[in-house]
């Protein structure tokens, strides 16, 4: 997509703006001239002015909006929202929608509602500006509302001498076909998971040291994947012990089991024993067809045996993930999936939009995503409608790009059932400390995020002892 600049507009800004309506298209010196998109931008009289033209398939839009510099916003988020009107009012002509996100782009919308929130000191106007400025719609809006609060309660139970611990273990039984994550399903790298878990634990300890220098003590920890659940009872134990040598009073440790046929009566019993709080059994739909088209080794039969099995094991709380939209899905599937989870008695559940990454097997599908959006849609608020109606309620919420419908990841769980974790790691303030794989530790250096990479590779994770 060829993109014309012209003012103090970022090029980020640009293109993350033009992927709400074309999700798959490249940037760059390989883009095409179509579609393409010009931004001219100025400011004038104490506000900013914004020209956006667009041209897609032999057809064009063009569209002016003007928005007041104010206190209320940096110049920067000024200068977003300006151009942000301008650019949906050309693309709703041309398109004839409108994306119920408005204008918003990043993973961390909730972070916006913060922002305004902390600025106007009021939820009604905090509301009015999402709706008015960001061009959100009320529904989404009073989402966004409901996750941000909620994040302001999380992190006032976990106050600022306190930090998270992430562990990762990603290696699966098979590969998803739409999954991009660092996760690796083959023998050869399989082989390497007893030498991986004697370097995890020694990070881990020497982690815990940096923690305590640091001042701070771990409240939550969340072991992730990957598929946690491909660990013997054995294994598992040694690595939960190693967890809690550092982290020994966290009132919250996750376990990402993941796949229901890695869950077993001895790995469960181990969980608890040694301190897991939650456990996470993601099903992602309850259709066999659908788990064998998108490369899943387990049925809809081990979903609810995964299930009974954590109960009797005592886990205190228990998740489930579920997916709108996956390929080869109608509503009505989906929705006989929401009433399945729901009919095992979760303590919460994780309702995902179906999201095509550049890695994955599944790319040749993403000019299909924006035809299946309005499907998705519904899927998406049936799914919302119906957990608060059984008394869970949103509690973290993130977005991605290339998600159908450019729609939202949200978190639902019935009171005192919440995941800390997962609210911190959205806020970005508290620290991250993590080990392992891909793992990306997270400080506050006078209030600005830093971030330590580890090797992405297994491979080279161990080649770095």
């Amino acid at each position: 997509m060829k993109l014309t600049l012209s003012g103090p507009l970022s090029i980020n800004i640009a293109q993350s703006l033009c992927q709400l309506y074309f999700p798959t298209e490249k940037f760059g010196n390989s883009a095409t001239t179509d579609p393409s998109a010009s931004f001219d931008i100025a400011e004038v009289e104490g506000e900013i002015r914004a020209v956006v033209g667009i041209s897609h398939g032999g057809k064009s839009a063009t569209a002016q909006a003007t928005f007041p510099i104010s206190p209320l916003y940096t110049h920067k988020a000024s200068v977003r929202i300006a151009s942000g009107k301008a650019f949906l009012a050309a693309a709703q002509q041309l398109f004839g929608f409108a994306p119920p996100w408005g204008m918003l782009t990043g993973i961390r919308s909730s972070k916006v509602a913060l922002d305004l929130l902390a600025r106007t000191s009021c939820e009604g106007e905090t509301r009015r500006r999402l709706e008015a400025d960001y061009h959100v719609t009320t529904h989404k809006a009073d989402l966004l509302m409901q996750t941000a609060l909620h994040e302001m309660q999380v992190l006032h139970r976990h106050g600022e001498d306190t930090c998270a611990l992430y562990v990762s273990v990603p290696f699966c039984p098979t590969r998803c076909s739409y999954c991009s994550f660092v996760s690796y399903a083959t023998p050869r790298l399989l082989s390497l998971l007893p030498e991986y878990l004697v370097r995890l634990e020694e990070d881990i300890a020497r982690m815990g040291e940096v923690i305590r220098r640091r001042g701070k003590r771990v409240s939550s920890v969340y072991i992730g994947g990957g598929t946690p659940g491909i660990l013997t009872a054995e294994q598992l134990a040694r690595l939960l012990r190693s967890i809690r040598a550092v982290a020994p009073d966290t009132a919250e440790l996750t376990l990402e089991a993941g796949r229901p046929d890695t869950i077993t009566a001895e790995k469960m019993r181990a969980a608890r024993e040694g301190g897991a709080t939650r456990v996470c059994v993601n099903p992602q739909s309850t259709n066999d067809d659908t788990l064998r088209r998108i490369g899943r080794s387990h049925t809809a039969a081990d979903f609810f045996r995964a299930m009974e099995i954590v109960r009797e094991a005592g886990i205190a709380s228990v998740n489930a993930d579920i997916i709108a939209g996956l390929p080869g899905e109608d509503s009505a599937t989906f929705r006989q999936t929401v009433a399945d989870v729901l009919s095992t008695r979760p303590h919460s559940v994780t309702v995902h939009t179906f999201c095509v990454k550049k890695a994955s097997y599944e790319a040749e599908r993403e000019q299909n995503l924006q035809a299946a959006a309005q499907q998705v849609a519904k899927c998406v608020d049936y799914a919302r409608e119906t957990l608060v109606a059984e008394g869970l309620m949103p509690y973290y919420m993130y977005r991605q790009k290339k998600t159908a419908g450019n729609l939202e990841n949200v978190g639902f769980a019935l009171a005192g059932h919440d995941c800390a974790y997962n609210a911190i790691i959205m806020s970005d303030a508290r620290e991250i400390y993590a080990v392992g794989a891909g793992a990306v530790t997270k400080t506050l250096e006078d209030g600005v995020v830093k971030r330590q990479f580890m090797p992405k590779y297994p491979y080279e994770y161990l080649g770095g002892k």
